[in-house]
């Protein structure tokens, strides 16, 4: 009985070794694309930020267009009465 149960621990001991010998080739091609997905969602997300906050609104070309000379102040209030009220 004891050298079923040494073999049995043996065996127990071995394989738990093994485990420890590191990742196989599959498990580090899984977490590359997994790092490689996390990177690119990143960028993506950035990319997307910054666009959102890019967009110019009528309000704000008027301003620009003003600040920048290319109308007057008379003008300015002319076409800002035909935005919509919420741009008042």
């Amino acid at each position: 009985m004891d050298s079923t149960m040494n073999s049995t621990t043996e065996k127990a001991i071995i394989c738990m070794c093994e485990m420890g010998k590191g990742l196989s080739a599959s498990n580090w091609i899984a977490i590359a694309a997994l790092v490689l997905v996390v990177i690119f969602a990143i960028i993506w997300l950035r990319r997307s930020r910054r666009m959102q906050s890019t967009v110019e609104t009528p309000l704000m070309l008027l301003q620009r267009r003003l600040a920048a000379g290319e109308i007057n102040l008379a003008q300015f209030d002319q076409l800002k009465a035909h935005l919509s009220p919420s741009a008042t």
